[in-house]
Order: structure tokens, then sequence, then C-alpha cells
């Protein structure tokens, strides 16, 4: 955060009540003696562990608010876990919900039945006389709940400063009418080998039936979604497994040669003495299967659910900031934020290269109905003239990542080697504009290898919020999962006294809002959008009337190892990664990416019958290069061009409102000078865009 005023400013934004909402579901992982670990819990507490009966799945929802007012406002929350105890479990079973406090809790948090009572002292002193750990409710009819308050800090016994700031934990209880394995006639059925870790979906269904016939059921998050593949594990004898009327179209299993050639069949069976059988089945519709003649399995048809505009990311996948906010509180704190929507007090990213990664379970794609063809946006906490720039990064798979290349992405004249690094930070800074490396160690005295201004290894004198341990601690981090397999192309090592990120790119840290032209995150202002998710022109230049956070085109990702486009028609993109961009030490802290919120498209053009319309594409271009202004000649798209080092001109002739070279706005059949090195390659990048329409986009190698 660069400037005091932007957190001010932030501060502001959340006097009034702010709720998000948020769907996590949890793997069985405990029988009634060890205890089932719930996950997702919020400050001041260690660990929440289910005993009295087993567990079969649960589902968890947030809802954050905020108490407070100017700069004393503070972030609750309220954790609801929705929790299904196993098939045959005691419909008057007692279920306890067991807490223990996180080493920082302290003698001045209490866990009690209550959150407020009657004011102090009165209410206070009840709350601290019913503290416990231990919440325990007794189902009746197979349901039943029962609430918990953790309050932060209770001092004081004649003011009682802490009283009504806590935490709510709701514990909802219900027995499954269904189950993870179903017996018939000495065979038992699961979905999974138990040999192997669960996994989805195979981890997400059920058996609902009796008898001989069983359905099987998806029991996941995703809303209208139901697998066409399944690994199903058959036990207890020899085994044969054969589709209805030995029919292949709507349900088949699938079997591999030696070559992992696949093949459908309708039967299989297992070998030799062997009394188990893994089958995969491939459900194309809805059909069944008969196991040993006597038990039959029913199949729904397969669903992928539509992205509607506007979704919210299912999860957070990983968070790790460097900054004055990486101890795990406050805008350090992912728990319970982005999967219910917009969060007024979202987190920090640090300094360059700490980010945070979500997963859109249903994916994003490429939408061509999407105006000016943004397929998500990404909400900061900007102002103008204080942006703090974020690189955004896609995946399908959470391993390989292609960069959303900004408009400084391209820009070989910059170079972030040299003083300014060596003089502000205690890092090792290798790299140019891409694919970057940088490595924080810890400062001798304090906690953070941050220098000030001075030089001196010191939190700045006079900072918004005083010294700070901004280096992020093993034991808090990561929130939400693993920093060391992050995928080919970015990569983390966290350590006690060391953090480095490699394989980012990294831009100019500016404090104009229209340096930045499009492609960065927390950069435009948010304002007030109708809908989050509504897109908004990013080519159109910045000024203080420009608002709605900023756009992201998926046709932007690029190979960083070839720096060229890929072809993203026909992808599905489940994984986003932000991150830090910028690299300073501001009067009030590190510059930093800060996120709010981040959601998909809202706003395509529809109909009269409300099906979508396609907003069209920016006509071509004609684009001229030459190594004189005046004796350009043209060139088609997307080419290689071999050169001699120099000096050289390119333009765009189009009727686009908007026409970028390289980030710059120019004009149709502006000149554009740039130089080529010696056996070096200079990467062109020109853009179209008109009106609503999705943009034109060519890069161009000039190799010398």
């Amino acid at each position: 955060m660069k400037s005091k005023s932007k957190k001010i400013f932030a501060i502001f934004l959340v006097l009034t009540l702010i709720f998000s909402m948020s769907s996590v579901s949890f793997a069985d992982t405990a029988d009634t003696t060890t205890g089932y670990n719930l996950t997702g819990f919020g400050n001041k507490v260690g660990s929440i562990t289910i005993t009295g009966a087993a567990v079969d799945r649960c589902t968890q929802e947030v809802e954050a608010y905020t108490r407070g007012s100017g700069s004393n406002v503070e972030t609750f929350h309220k954790y609801t876990y929705n929790i299904v105890l196993a098939q045959g479990t005691s419909p008057t079973a007692t279920v306890t919900a067991n807490f223990t406090k996180s080493a920082d809790a302290g003698e001045n948090c209490y866990i009690s039945p209550f959150g407020t009572l009657m004011q102090p002292p009165q209410g206070p002193i009840i709350l601290m006389n019913n503290a416990r750990l231990n919440y325990a409710a007794t189902l009746s009819e197979g349901v039943g709940t029962t609430t918990a308050y953790v309050t932060y800090n209770l001092t004081n016994t004649d003011s009682f400063a802490g009283y009504g700031k806590y935490d709510t934990y709701v514990f909802n209880y219900s027995i499954a009418n269904d189950s993870k394995t179903v017996t018939y006639n000495n065979v038992t059925l699961r979905f999974g080998d138990p040999a192997y870790a669960e996994t989805a979906p195979e981890s997400e269904m059920r058996f609902t039936g009796s008898g001989d016939t069983y359905t099987a059921v998806y029991r996941g998050t995703r809303d209208g979604y139901y697998p066409n593949i399944l690994s199903l594990y058959m036990s207890g004898g020899s085994i044969t497994a054969t589709t209805e009327n030995n029919a292949t179209n709507n349900v088949c299993f699938v079997t591999y040669g030696d070559d992992g050639v696949e093949t459908e069949v309708s039967r299989i069976s297992s070998s030799g003495n062997s009394n188990k059988l893994s089958a995969t089945v491939r459900v194309k519709a809805a059909g069944s299967i008969k196991i040993n003649n006597t038990i039959t399995l029913h199949f729904e048809a397969p669903r992928e659910p539509a992205v509607p505009g506007g979704v919210k990311p299912s999860r957070v996948v990983s968070y790790l900031p460097l900054g004055q906010f990486a101890r795990g509180s406050g805008w350090g704190d992912a728990t319970g934020k982005f999967t219910g929507g917009y969060s007024a007090t979202g987190v920090s990213l640090g300094a360059l290269g700490g980010y945070i990664e979500f997963e859109f379970a249903d994916g994003i794609t490429n939408d061509s109905n999407n105006p000016y063809g943004v397929d998500f946006v990404v909400y900061g906490n900007a102002f103008n003239g204080n942006p703090e720039a974020g690189a955004v990064q896609v995946s399908e798979d959470g391993k390989t990542w292609y960069e959303l290349a900004g408009s400084m992405y391209y820009d070989g004249n910059f170079n972030y080697v040299g003083t300014k690094v060596a003089n502000k930070f205690s890092a090792a800074y290798t790299g140019t504009l891409n694919n970057a490396t940088v490595e924080y160690t810890k400062g001798s005295s304090i906690t953070v290898g941050l220098k000030d201004a001075s030089g001196s290894y010191a939190v700045p004198t006079g900072t918004l919020f005083g010294p700070a341990a901004w280096f992020p601690a093993t034991d808090k981090y990561p929130q939400g999962g693993a920093h060391d397999n992050t995928g080919a192309n970015v990569t983390v090592s966290h350590a006690t006294n060391n953090l480095a990120f490699s394989g980012i790119t990294a831009v100019p840290d500016y404090n104009t809002t229209a340096t930045y032209a499009f492609g960065y995150a927390d950069v435009t202002p948010n304002g007030s959008p109708a809908t989050y998710g509504d897109a908004v022109n990013p080519y159109t230049l910045y000024t203080t009337a420009k608002t709605g956070g900023d756009g992201f085109d998926l046709e932007w990702a690029v190979d960083p190892a070839t720096k060229m486009p890929i072809k993203v028609n026909g992808k599905t993109f489940r994984y986003v990664r932000v991150y830090s961009a910028v690299l300073d030490n501001a009067t009030f802290g590190e510059t930093s990416t800060e996120v709010c919120g981040i959601f998909t498209t809202a706003n395509g053009q529809k109909k009269a019958d409300g099906s979508a319309v396609d907003v069209g594409r920016t006509g071509k271009m004609t684009v001229k290069y030459g190594s004189t202004a005046a004796s350009m000649t043209v060139t088609p798209e997307g080419q290689e061009i071999p050169v001699s080092a120099g000096t050289y001109y390119i333009n765009a002739s189009s009727s686009a409102e908007n026409i970028y070279i390289n980030g710059t706005k120019v004009t149709s059949g502006q000149a554009y000078e740039f130089q080529v090195e010696a056996g070096k390659t200079q990467f062109i990048r020109v853009i179209t865009q008109d009106g609503m329409k999705a943009p034109r986009i060519s890069v161009f190698k000039f190799t010398a």
C-alpha cells in the first residue's frame, strides 16, 4: 500500500454491513473415535473436531460483516457448518464440536455459548463464567444444531472494551439418506479405489436405494453437475459387470491397452482368483450396469453446467503475501472472502510476487458474447493516482500457466535491475520485464527484509500501521493450499528466512493511473457497479470518470516461454492467479496489489427472446513496417520478420476507435518507433478494438 489515504478510503467503504456467503465442501476424514476435523475457521481458533458420530460430508457457509466506524472498523465472521452424519447414525445421537484455541489466542479470548447478553458488567461476566471448549448437540429425529461464539479480546473489567467483538460458529447436523458404500449379496460397491487418496468426483458420489437396486448420485457443490467418467470399485468374490442389454451407447466400461489406447466395452470381469474389480465407467447418457447379474446400478445423464456471467470463484486455492499484512489478519487473511462475492476488506498481496490463486469450478471460457472481449473482472481498492498494478495468469489444470499480457508486457525498454531495487529492498532480483526472479530474506534486526528510503532495515517512521512483522510466518501460510507446486512457469519457495518467486513479470511502479493502459489489477477504481462482473472497456483511456474495476480478456494469454499468444478458443481455464507486479517501498508501506473480488463477465448482450448476442469482432487492420516512417510496407499479421539491427517503424491502419501498439494508444496510420538489437527479438503487439466488439490482436517478432 503505497498511500495512507488508500487504506483510509477503503475503511470508509466498509462502514455499512457487508455480507458474503461461500460454500466449501470437505471430504470424509474421520470416525467417532478420532473425530472429523473441520477447516475454514477464523482467528483465535486452532482446530474444531466433531466427535460422537461418523461424518459423511460437510459444507461451510461464511458470512462476513463489519462493526465499528472510522479507523475502528473491524471485520468478523459467522461460520456455518452443515454437517451430514453417516447413514445409520442414531437419530438421537449426541454430537460434539470440540474447539482448541490458536497459539496467539491469549487468556482474554473466550469461547462461550453467548455473543452478547446484557450490557456490561453483567453480560461479560456471564460470558466469561460460561466459557468452554466443547459444544454438544443431541439430535431429535435425526437433526440438531448448536452455536458457539469466539470473543477475541475481552479485557478491562470496567469497560469490557472487547465485548461484542466475536465470530459466530453454527453447527447444523443431519443424517445422510445415502451412503459411500453399499453391500448386497456379499458384493460391496464404492467409488474410487480405497488404495488411493480420495479425489473428486469419486469422493463426491454416493449411493441411494436398497436391496439389489441403487442409483449413483452426485453430492458435491457444483450445481447442475454430473460426471461423465467414474472409477467404480467392486469387491467380494468373483465379479462380472455388464452394461444393461450389453449396449455401450449410454453407459460403458473403458479399458486401456499397454500403449495407453482406450477401448469401450460392455463387459468386464475380475481376473484369476482376484476378489475385486476396479472399473472405469463412462457415462454418455442415463443408463445402468449390472454386477453379477444381481445388483443394478443406475447413472444419471452427465451434465456440465453453463457458466453464467457474474460467477464468483469456488475457492481460494492458495495465498502468499509479503508485506505489512503478512501475518494472517485483516488484509492478510483470505478466510471467508471472495467465494461469497465482493469483500470491501479484501487481501493485500504485498511486494513483488505475492499472490492469490482462485479456482472457478466450472471454468472461464473465451466468450464471444462478452462486451469488449472481457471474460472476467478483478476488483481492487484503487482510486485515482494510487494504482498498485497486479499481473494476472490463467491455467486449465493449475500446473501450466499463461500470462495475460498487459499493456506493458512487450515493453522491451523497461529494465528493473539496478540501484532502484538495491536501495529499497533486501532482495536478490534478476530478470527484466518477463520471467523475473525475486528472492527476499529476513533482516537480522527485525522480522522484515524490506528497507526504507534511508536504506535501513526499519519500518518507515510514522507508518499508518506502525512497526509490523512483514515476513510471512510458516505457521500462517499457506492459506488454502501448498506453495511448492505452483506450476512450470511460476515457482515459489517459502522458508523461515527466505521467500523466492520465479517466472513472474515485473512492471514499473507509477502513481499515475493512466500509465497502466490495460491488463493490470488494482488500477481502475471500482466505483459502484450495478452488478459485479459488468464489463468496462479496458481500451478506453483512463479518466477520473472511468470506474468498474479491471477487465481481462483470455485472448491476452501468452506462453511465457515464447511470449506469443496461445489459442484460447475451446479451452476452459479453471484457475486464475493475481500477483503483485511492482517492487517499491513507499512512505506508508510496500506498493502492494489489493484484491477485493473477482467475477466472470455478467453483462453479455441479449436478444428479445433472452438468448445471447455475439458482440462481433473488430474488423481487420492493415499493418506496415519499415526502416523509416515514410517507407513502410504492408506485412501479414502475426509474422516473424528477420531484420538487421537498427531503428524501425510500424503503424496500423484501421477504422477502429482504439488502436494500441505495445500498450501505447495511437491513431490510424501513426508511426511507432522501436529498436531491434543484434541477436535479440523485439515483440510488437498491435491491438484494434471498436465499439463493444472483441479486439483484434496481432503479435510480430522482429529478429536481428
